[in-house]
């Protein structure tokens, strides 16, 4: 039987993070180890785990790190993500937030796919509650990097990746205030992997926007990522040529953020960034010409 990590990430979270480790802990999956990464929370958060734990150590095994806040120039998700990817020894890895939670047959239906990346479907839920059908939105002739780039509609909370995809893609950019996890998936994209697709709802997913709002925070990140990675930004021509002040205000606040992150001109000059955008646009120009 494969191992399987599920590492949480948890700041401040503390009405959720219960049922997040719940539903972690009572997987059909037996060997499953589950990782709560605590990202510098506060007193109140931390003496929560301790019977977190007590209440569910029965059921799996469960590790607690804990990360201080000691300088905020560290205080990125990608840190606790990587922190929980180093601790992690399973041959299959998933990464969840602490205010969402998994379906108890999660591991046990994707690790069944026998692949190097298995996703599911998953539903927001919060304000607004709303089913992702990826199949819906994704055309599986193309390549995932295709299907990503131009139609998204992928949590990473829904991808169980080997041990294999981890170590060579490699850890999450700290680098990046946000979109942490649309980088790490397309460099995931980049590699030459089995990606198979089961059309179950394994995944919770809580969204505290709605609406336009959450399709302004959207526009943020993207922005930033476009921009790290030195993408076309196009796509936001749809939302500027509506006029829309606050989508423009979005994109603006994107590149500014950009801009002025701490010493990102030497980073980039120092990375392979470069690198990725030749071997996306190389992918995606290969795929347009077919």
């Amino acid at each position: 039987m494969k191992k399987v990590s599920l590492i949480i990430v948890n700041y401040n979270e503390k009405v959720r993070i219960g049922r997040a480790v719940l539903s972690c802990v009572d997987q059909t999956y037996e060997d499953v180890e589950v990782i709560i990464v605590d990202d510098g929370s506060d007193t109140e958060t931390r003496n929560l785990y301790k019977d977190i734990i007590n209440q569910n150590v029965t059921k799996k095994d469960i590790k607690l790190i804990q990360l201080e806040r000691d300088d905020p120039k560290k205080r990125t998700v990608s840190r606790a993500f990587n922190a929980g990817l180093k601790a992690s020894t399973g041959d299959y890895v998933a990464i969840l937030g602490s205010d969402d939670y998994f379906d108890s047959r999660y591991v046990e239906k994707l690790i069944k796919l026998n692949t190097e990346i298995a996703f599911c479907n998953w539903r927001i839920i919060g304000r607004e509650r709303k089913e992702i059908p990826i199949q819906k939105y994704w055309n599986f002739e193309h390549s995932p990097l295709t299907n990503y780039i131009n139609f998204n509609q992928l949590s990473h909370e829904c991808m169980l990746c080997s041990r294999k995809v981890v170590n060579e893609v490699g850890f999450y950019d700290e680098r990046l205030p946000r979109s942490q996890d649309c980088d790490w998936i397309v460099r995931a994209c980049l590699g030459n992997y089995e990606w198979k697709h089961i059309p179950d709802v394994l995944v919770n997913v809580e969204k505290h926007e709605v609406g336009q709002q959450k399709n302004y925070a959207s526009i943020h990140g993207k922005t930033l990522w476009s921009l790290k990675n030195n993408l076309n930004i196009s796509w936001i021509l749809n939302y500027l040529k509506n006029g829309d002040p606050k989508a423009v205000l979005s994109f603006y606040y994107g590149i500014y953020d950009f801009i002025h992150n701490d010493k990102w001109s030497l980073d980039y000059k120092r990375s392979d960034f470069k690198k990725v955008l030749h071997e996306v646009t190389t992918k995606l120009n290969e795929e347009r010409s077919e």
